[in-house]
């Protein structure tokens, strides 16, 4: 007769778990870091003031205001892959230790010994859901830099390229700053169905505001049907591309950056544009569906991989720890590589869970292989 593991034994398994989580997650961010910051180290001399140690002390804390918001990014990545790495870690060193086996000879069957990881995998995917939908999010800003943003609180402003909106206006400008929702020597051509310019807005600087509006400053509007009449001031323009969706335009990876709260809005805000805001609107209905199928994947591939390491290895546990590793990272590789590419005949929503849907029988079979 079978019994489930008693309730002593389960906490302590899932104390192990979350220890070896925590571990093995601080290594790869230490790792991550430290060699991104080892590689472009002198990228922060370069910005840093003073002279001799306190130009390094300076260029060390610029170190941790780029490095250390990229803690929530990482665990937004790598989470599942860090859970299958310590679930791991915590069932060889109970095979290691003949605890299983004792275990198993107690009466206790093989598949409840996977219930403690279930429990803690979901403390750490409840992390992930709050992580994604508060800290990500509001942290994008600072996740977005790159090295060439190294001492700034955002990235730098960029400039605008020709960028079309729901009306098929085209927008155009010097500089927009995305913290400070401004646009600088801003251009807007207004367009018939053919394509042709019919009118022409310019202002100095252009400011977004929450009801939908950029207001001008200085703006003009140039009528072209109607030359040479003289141009009439142009106060506010309302359009659905907002400082948000020219970054996430600007820095294509800034889309994944966005919890569902602020996808729900920017997709509510799309839903009126044409063919010119369509390629937008996939790539966020796209990253939507991305972040809950992964959230399901990261719970279930542990059932996928681990019960290889359950039962008695012959062939020793190296070999069968290295067959997991193997799986294990090749199905995290297939699952994230796929969620977001465009698979034809599947919508944007529906494309990300194709993979996921996949592993979920062979999660099945490997969970129904388990003897004992």
């Amino acid at each position: 007769m079978k019994f489930f593991l008693p309730p002593l034994i389960r906490r302590t398994v899932r104390a192990r778990f979350l220890g070896n989580f925590v571990l093995l997650f601080g290594l790869l961010f230490l790792m991550a870091t430290s060699l991104d910051t080892l590689m472009t180290f002198h990228r922060y001399l370069r910005v840093a003031s003073g002279e001799g140690f306190a130009r390094f002390l300076h260029a060390f804390g610029l170190v941790l205001d780029f490095q250390l918001p990229r803690l929530f990014q990482l665990y937004a990545l790598l989470w599942s892959p860090a859970v299958l790495g310590a679930a791991g870690f915590t069932l060889v060193r109970m095979q290691r230790h003949r605890e299983i086996v004792g275990l198993q000879a107690a009466g206790v069957s093989r598949s409840s010994l996977l219930r403690p990881i279930a429990e803690g995998t979901l403390i750490l995917l409840s992390l992930q859901v709050l992580n994604q939908e508060f800290m990500v999010p509001k942290l994008a800003p600072l996740l977005a830099r790159t090295q060439g943003d190294i001492g700034q609180d955002a990235i730098r402003a960029f400039a605008v390229p020709p960028t079309p909106d729901g009306d098929g206006r085209l927008w155009c400008a010097a500089s927009c700053d995305t913290t400070q929702g401004m646009m600088y020597n801003v251009l807007v051509l207004e367009r018939d169905p053919t394509g042709r310019t019919v009118r022409r807005i310019e202002a100095s600087s252009a400011q977004w505001s929450d009801d939908g509006f950029w207001n001008l400053s200085h703006g003009f509007a140039i009528d072209l049907s109607e030359l040479p009449r003289p141009p009439r001031p142009v106060e506010s323009l309302q359009s659905d591309i907002d400082p948000m969706i020219l970054l996430a335009r600007h820095r294509s990876q800034f889309a994944a950056l966005f919890g569902w709260t602020d996808i729900s809005r920017t997709l509510k805000r799309l839903q009126n544009g044409g063919s010119e805001v369509r390629p937008v609107q996939d790539r966020f209905r796209r990253q939507y569906s991305a972040h809950f199928s992964a959230l399901f994947a990261g719970f279930i591939l542990p059932f996928f991989v681990l019960p290889s390491l359950l039962g008695p290895r012959p062939d020793g546990l190296v070999r069968a720890g290295g067959r997991a590793i193997i799986f294990g990272l090749g199905g995290y590789v297939f699952i994230w590589g796929s969620m977001l590419v465009d698979v034809p005949g599947f919508s944007p929503e529906v494309g990300p869970y194709l993979p996921t849907l996949l592993l979920c029988p062979l999660a099945v079979a490997a969970w129904l292989g388990i003897r004992g």
